[in-house]
């Protein structure tokens, strides 16, 4: 369902997850170097079906999405983080749930931007387990109402730039600085 790829010198570290329905789904990381079998090198139980895998910048962290935002200890092969993701109970908005995308800014990486099926993008602290700004992507562009189109990927860029993809083949480019 998901995969993120990390190379280190000749070893490469993949991660993925599994979508089963109505069983308990994981996330596997294997080490993998050229004309080499695999290595397990970790296999995480994941209730929700993992929609997105991200290597941290090392690769002993991984960060997973679906329902809540997950950061996994590979080494130890355990969760550190189970963060639940708040919006402002003053903005009306449905919950970040099921979360389908996930990256973060090339300079800081404590600040992740998440992509959810109610056409929503929240630019979100993980450190804090808070949303600095969100928006919703409708036919008229960027805006703070509900629905949206749903997003299928987020990229983030520098300089809090974002591109976002959706089912339905739109592309919106959003400015994190200025939610105008």
């Amino acid at each position: 369902n998901s995969v993120d790829i990390q190379r280190h010198g000749k070893v490469h570290r993949l991660a993925f997850g599994s979508f089963l329905c109505d069983q308990p789904n994981f996330v596997e990381v294997v080490d993998w170097s050229m004309g080499e079998d695999c290595t397990k090198v970790a296999a995480l139980q994941h209730y929700f079906p993992p929609t997105a895998v991200r290597f941290l910048p090392t690769t002993k962290h991984v960060l997973t999405v679906g329902d809540y935002v997950r950061i996994w200890d590979v080494d130890e092969q355990c969760q550190t983080s189970l963060i639940d993701i708040k919006v402002d109970k003053s903005v009306r908005h449905r919950p970040c749930c099921p979360i389908t995308s996930v990256d973060w800014f090339e300079d800081c990486v404590t600040e992740v931007a998440l992509g959810d099926v109610y056409g929503s993008v929240f630019f979100c602290d993980i450190n804090q387990a808070e949303v600095k700004e969100w928006f919703t992507l409708t036919d008229s562009g960027a805006s703070q109402f509900p629905d949206g189109h749903q997003v299928s990927d987020v990229k983030m860029g520098h300089s809090g730039m974002a591109a976002c993809a959706t089912t339905d083949r739109n592309v919106f480019f959003l400015d994190c600085r200025d939610p105008n």
